[in-house]
């Protein structure tokens, strides 16, 4: 029996009222895993377009505190 089939086998013997509760629950799922899937997709074009930026100081690090002085901020007041 796959997944599928054990699962469905499983709600027939949900009253109407936990079938509600159920779909609920799954739906919520369905919408965290979407917005995790867009979360990756995200993340996967910025590595491609940093991978494929020619900008030869795209490799320069700045220190914290640099940049939080760039900001126009004091990293002692922090």
């Amino acid at each position: 029996m796959n997944t599928k089939e054990m699962i469905y086998s499983m709600i027939d013997n949900f009253t109407d009222e936990q079938l509600k509760q159920v779909f609920t629950m799954l739906n919520s799922v369905k919408k965290m895993l979407d917005n995790e899937m867009e979360d990756d997709l995200f993340c996967e074009k910025m590595l491609d377009d940093y991978l494929n930026d020619s900008d030869p100081e795209k490799h320069k690090s700045i220190t914290l505190d640099e940049f939080i002085k760039e900001l126009g901020l004091n990293p002692d007041e922090l």
